[in-house]
């Protein structure tokens, strides 16, 4: 069958107007929802300056005096050596104020990873343990489908160990359960974040030394 000119252009106009409602649906849910994910593909829209391939600052002098440039390039390639993977496609966004956390509506946290296209790191995260952390949570969604579902606990305690390396047995309290949701993890961090992460970093580092590092990072 072949359709009159007429209803072919209809057909397209109404597909084009179908696709630019669903981009800027999109990118006005991002907006609102994840700046950060924006701000990975045109940081400058958000007041941010390249000081390195893929490391943007708000204030480029003050991440001269802090050696930003340097402790991200150790953080990454910390991380590339344990996962085998590049992480210089990971575009890294770095506040050293609370006005550009403000800006980017970044979180109540040291950092945040935006699954493996970003990681922002607010001032008090600017910290070589902080970049590893997230850099890891990066390399995961990369290994990972995005509908993969993962327990919580796991994924912060391998972070910690990436970041800070193993945790000694004898400064570890007993096992017990952990929140595996983001909900559950969310809630028991309200009363006791630290001892949260570092239950978490013990367990993991546990289940390293008894499995290796390679089966652990390749689980789902």
């Amino acid at each position: 069958m072949i359709l009159p000119p007429r209803l072919i252009l209809r057909l397209l106009r109404r597909f084009a107007i179908l696709s630019t409602l669903t981009v800027v649906g999109a990118l006005g849910f991002l907006w609102f929802k994840a700046p950060p994910v924006l701000a990975a593909y045109c940081p400058p829209c958000f007041g941010l300056h390249r000081i390195e391939n893929q490391l943007w600052v708000d204030d480029p002098d003050r991440a001269a005096l802090l050696g930003l440039t340097q402790m991200t390039a150790f953080a990454r390639a910390d991380v590339d050596r344990i996962f085998g993977l590049g992480s210089a496609d990971v575009t890294i966004l770095v506040c050293t104020t609370q006005a550009c956390t403000a800006r980017l509506r970044g979180p109540d946290a040291l950092g945040a990873a935006y699954g493996h296209r970003a990681v922002l790191i607010t001032p008090f995260g600017i910290d070589p343990i902080v970049l590893r952390h997230e850099l890891t949570h990066a390399a995961r969604s990369r290994l990972s489908p995005i509908w993969t579902r993962r327990v919580l606990w796991r994924e912060e305690g391998l972070a910690e160990w990436v970041a800070k390396g193993p945790r000694m047995a004898r400064d570890c309290p007993a096992p017990r359960p952990l929140p595996t949701t983001l909900t559950g993890w969310t809630q028991e961090t309200a009363n006791n974040a630290r001892a949260l992460y570092a239950q978490a970093h013990c367990q993991m580092s546990r289940e390293i030394e008894r499995y290796g590092i390679a089966a652990i990072i390749r689980q789902p």
